[in-house]
């Protein structure tokens, strides 16, 4: 199955006894035909035992049903026990590339940038990859540094996260290159267009950016949290 973001879901509809809140609009990629469009949801069912719901929709373009399921936590907190924790789609999009998990990790503003990255590679615009993904490696660093510093241009704003965070030169080597893909995809050139693999790799790049500058540090906090509890 495939993961939705939540950014992806367009309208919301409150279903069944006790209020559960579920997808009734989702923007995705047709597993089927490869087109993107918003796509309907219906026949919502509750499945009580496995805290789910499950409904179907419709591709606008080919027709052909797809479905999905919004999962919520066993033990959510008192205000958030009727909202999904996960969405999922069935079958998976072809070529798709997929949405980490540690999206609800980061900064929500970077979360929703690198989703619109991952959404231009999927619908196979690759100019636009490159652009969403310059804009992403923006909000990398702008979280790095002062807020006094966050209106520097890209290249600066790198150094400036150089300055105090403890950067290896292969990550400053693959900043830059991201940021010249990026400037690749935003200024028109007829002898030079952002390829499908360009695209992929920038954003696979990204990934492997935000895990090493956000994700893996607060992985080792949290051992070192929980170590220090078991001592």
């Amino acid at each position: 199955m495939q993961l939705v973001h939540e950014s992806c879901v367009r309208s919301w509809v409150t279903h069944g006894t006790y209020g559960v809140r579920t997808p009734s609009a989702i923007s995705s990629i047709c597993p089927h035909c490869g087109d993107k469009g918003v796509i309907s949801l219906r026949d919502q069912t509750d499945d009580l035992h496995r805290f789910a719901v499950a409904s179907t929709g419709n591709c606008p373009g080919c027709s052909k049903p797809i479905s999905f399921w919004a999962i919520r936590l066993e033990r959510a907190p008192k205000n958030l026990v009727n909202n999904p924790a996960s969405i999922y789609m069935y079958p998976e999009a072809r070529s798709h590339y997929p949405n980490p998990d540690f999206l609800a990790d980061i900064p929500a503003p970077l979360s929703r940038a690198f989703v619109s990255a991952v959404e231009a590679l999927n619908s196979k615009n690759y100019a636009a990859t490159a652009v969403c993904a310059r804009r992403t490696l923006e909000g990398i660093f702008k979280y790095l540094v002062p807020e006094d510093k966050r209106n520097a241009s890209l290249a600066k704003l790198i150094e400036h996260t150089k300055a105090t965070v403890d950067l290896a030169a292969p990550l400053t080597s693959l900043s830059h290159a991201i940021r010249d893909g990026g400037n690749l995809g935003a200024h028109f050139d007829m002898e030079k267009e952002p390829s499908e693999t360009l695209a992929k790799q920038m954003v696979e790049l990204l990934e492997y950016l935000i895990s090493y500058l956000y994700v893996l540090p607060k992985e080792i906090a949290d051992l070192e949290s929980a170590l220090g509890k078991s001592i």
